[in-house]
């Protein structure tokens, strides 16, 4: 749970230390992204969003005290795996 948090932490940090930043500089005009740059920065944007309404639900289930058999087969678990998946897929792109 530590790690997820973390992590959670950490995608915080870059929503809005980079992507938010970068994306209202673009919109105020004040630096023009590339269009393949802007759609990065979008798509990163609603993955980071998506990933924190998975982990937000992940927790809920967590707190409500479900049996661990069941949030284990629980779809959003799918979608974190997904997520983490895609994450590191982009990590190469996103470095540079």
């Amino acid at each position: 749970m530590l790690d997820l948090c973390e992590e959670l932490n950490e995608k915080s940090a870059e929503l809005e230390g980079v992507v938010k930043p970068a994306l209202l500089l673009h919109a105020e005009g004040a630096r023009r992204l590339a269009a393949s740059g802007l759609e990065y920065l979008q798509l990163r944007h609603r993955l980071i969003l998506l990933y924190f309404v998975n982990v937000g639900y992940y927790m809920y289930l967590r707190a409500a005290q479900n049996p661990t058999s069941k949030i284990a087969v629980h779809p959003c678990i799918r979608q974190l795996v997904r997520l983490r998946n895609v994450f590191a897929e982009l990590e190469p792109i996103h470095t540079r």
